[in-house]
């Protein structure tokens, strides 16, 4: 899953990245290890032969591992972007995917917020393959340090008169089933996401004149809306997956704005067959 990221490095542009669900919090799942929990092998058994079946196919076995890849490859240097080019804040060595950086009048944060319930979904056979305990400590970890990092991006900006706040993440953390349904309450799909929740209707309520965009990805279709119906948060889900290849969101800064600044776009660009067939290497 590193390919992704040498491909917006390559790209020449400043790039942040958080980390992602199909990059380490589902490595339980891989096929290639004859997948014991959701798609197949020795479902339901618990037994230590069921464990000396499964299928030592993977380079990285667990969700921290993987983790600790994706840092030690990309994240030597906290001070810059991946590219090098841009300063940024970093929140620390222990949370690296949490970045802070102004750029055109607006501050963009990211924070570390992977989909598939934060990798507290327990599954079948799960604990043989990628100890529950391990997710629940990555848990901890990243999500103190997201609460953190949110009062700290919401301040700044506050300090800095910034009027338009961005915080990126992987997760589609917000219940489905109420978005389109005229409910004017947000909820959060799981309790792992309920602190980002809370924290967000901290922010948004102490800084009632700073927008707040919050964007990610996850269920790859284009949607925003309002929790709550909060005036100064939109949240915003971009498509993702492959389409993030050839299309993105685009945000533009408007200095006469009245109130929020930002307008937002989905770009679209033609990527040539020749361009296609090089990322399926």
């Amino acid at each position: 899953m590193a390919e992704p990221i040498r491909i917006m490095i390559r790209s020449g542009a400043p790039v942040l990245y958080t980390l992602g669900d199909n990059e380490a919090t589902d490595c339980h799942r891989m096929l290639s290890r004859s997948d014991m929990t959701a798609q197949g092998g020795v479902v339901g058994s618990s037994s230590a032969a069921a464990a000396a079946m499964y299928p030592v196919a993977a380079e990285y076995l667990t969700a921290e591992s993987a983790r600790s890849h994706m840092i030690s490859e990309f994240f030597s240097d906290l001070t810059t972007d991946l590219t090098g080019t841009l300063a940024v804040d970093t929140h620390s060595a222990a949370c690296p995917f949490n970045s802070m950086v102004v750029v055109d009048h607006m501050l963009v944060a990211t924070i570390e917020m992977p989909g598939s319930n934060f990798g507290l979904s327990v599954e079948p056979n799960m604990d043989l393959v990628d100890p529950v305990a391990s997710h629940q400590m990555m848990y901890d970890r990243a999500n103190a340090c997201n609460m953190e990092w949110i009062t700290a991006a919401a301040k700044k900006a506050a300090d800095h008169h910034i009027k338009a706040v961005l915080i990126g993440f992987q997760a589609a953390w917000w219940d489905v089933a109420l978005v389109g349904t005229g409910s004017k309450s947000a909820a959060a799909r799981h309790v792992a996401y309920e602190p980002f929740l809370q924290k967000m209707l901290e922010v948004t309520a102490a800084y009632p004149d700073i927008m707040f965009y919050t964007v990610h990805a996850d269920s790859h279709f284009w949607l925003s809306f309002s929790p709550s119906n909060i005036q100064n948060w939109v949240n915003l889900m971009v498509e993702g997956s492959d389409r993030a290849l050839y299309s993105y969101a685009k945000f533009t800064h408007d200095p006469n704005a009245e109130f929020d600044p930002l307008t937002v776009k989905e770009v679209h660009t033609k990527m040539s067959e020749q361009e296609a067939a090089s990322y399926g290497r």
